[in-house]
């Protein structure tokens, strides 16, 4: 293997880190050539990397654009210390995400939905990946991906009338008008959605689809009582249902925010093209009518709906593979899910392959608020065969 041309590959992407460009297939051939690895084909140990929405809706901090062409990047102060220079440099600062109106700029690139971090992770990823290029089998990616609505979206739901209103352990109670949205990471209980006849009184009006009011009302009941059931005679039921949390515009199909990470794809075309072998694609969040965070089921499978049903062949994929190394955003929402559905399912189909799973736990960040579901969540899987380690440590224990 050339590395000192890995080495020299592995600076130049990193230094692409926050950066909107397109990977140059061309070169990469070229350079795949020059690396002079194995195909894939002949690995005898087998190593499938998943990577769980590395996507810059997630990664990147809120990124525009000027009239002028110029990048920009919203920072909350006292973060500067964990970005890259040239993202500093090129930064707006605010104390709060209430100074952030993404509807005020005319050209969106990236970190809708900005996981604090994030990029940090992307960082020890990329490093990871570049440093295991020989070892590692395959790539494969999910891909969240959604229309303009969503049953979690704000913009789903207007008030009827004014009042205030909690919205759980991010937001506390606000005031809220009639009419308007609901603020970004509230927590909705069915309680709250207004339903012709199950629930008149309710302030959350589900706007813009045809039935979403029956459904909408229907599907947040759905979770807490499956909720209820989950913990029943057990509180600390680690795979405990997440509750509808209503998220800003992210990962809207065919945006660049809702691409896969530029740096990470040219990683991984750079690696198939090197080792003879192509990227596995995962597309998720495509029906409107349930969240999708795993990327095997979403939370409320629909019957009828080829968006919203499971996924069995990504399921059975640990049968190709000896390891499963997993990174990815948000850890305790879609890295959370995407791990409990395939290592469930590994456990109760070949249970001696548990320990094929591996979470490097230093490659996702968590969204406040979900430290203590993801916590509970890992450490049962970690009992029951789940290795969880550090990119350092998974890189030498492959060596």
């Amino acid at each position: 293997m050339n590395t000192a041309l890995l080495d020299q590959l592995r600076e130049a992407t990193l230094a692409r880190v926050c950066r909107p460009f397109q990977p140059n297939q061309a070169k990469l051939l070229k350079h795949a050539q020059q690396l002079n690895l194995r195909s894939s084909a002949q690995d005898q140990k087998r190593i499938l990397r998943l990577h769980v929405d590395e996507q810059p809706d997630f990664i990147w901090p809120f990124t525009y654009m000027t009239e002028e062409g110029v990048l920009r990047y919203v920072l909350f102060e006292g973060t500067g210390d964990s970005f890259p220079v040239h993202v500093v440099e090129n930064a707006d600062w605010i104390s709060s995400p209430s100074q952030l109106d993404p509807s005020i700029y005319d050209s969106v690139w990236a970190g809708r939905l900005s996981v604090g971090g994030a990029v940090q992770d992307l960082q020890r990823t990329l490093n990871f990946d570049f440093d295991n290029m020989e070892r590692i089998t395959q790539h494969a990616f999910s891909v969240d991906s959604h229309g303009r609505q969503s049953v979690f979206d704000t913009h789903h739901y207007r008030a009827r009338y004014a009042t205030s209103f909690d919205g759980g352990v991010l937001t506390g109670t606000y005031q809220v008008d009639a009419g308007q949205h609901p603020y970004p990471f509230t927590i909705l209980p069915p309680e709250a959605i207004y339903h012709p006849t199950l629930n008149s009184d309710g302030l959350w009006l589900p706007s813009g689809i045809v039935s979403a009011e029956e459904w909408t009302y229907r599907y947040a009941r759905h979770l807490e009582d499956n909720q209820a059931q989950d913990l029943r005679g057990n509180p600390n039921n680690p795979r405990d249902r997440l509750p509808l949390m209503l998220w800003t515009i992210h990962c809207t199909q065919e945006t660049f925010g809702g691409s896969i990470d530029p740096t990470i794809w040219q990683m991984a075309l750079l690696h198939g093209y090197a080792r003879q072998v192509d990227p596995i694609l995962y597309y998720k969040g495509q029906s409107w009518a349930t969240e999708h965070y795993g990327i095997f089921q979403p939370e409320v499978p629909i019957e009828g709906d080829r968006y919203a049903g499971v996924n069995y062949d990504a399921l059975k994929l640990y049968e190709d593979f000896d390891l499963i190394l997993v990174s990815g955003q948000a850890a305790g929402n879609c890295v959370r899910r995407s791990v409990e559905q395939n290592f469930y399912y590994i456990l109760n189909h070949r249970q001696q392959d548990a320990h094929k799973m591996v979470l490097l736990s230093d490659t996702m960040s968590l969204i406040p608020g979900t430290e203590e579901g993801a916590s509970r969540s890992f450490d049962a899987m970690r009992s029951l065969g789940l290795q969880v380690l550090t990119t350092t440590e998974a890189t030498n224990a492959l060596s």
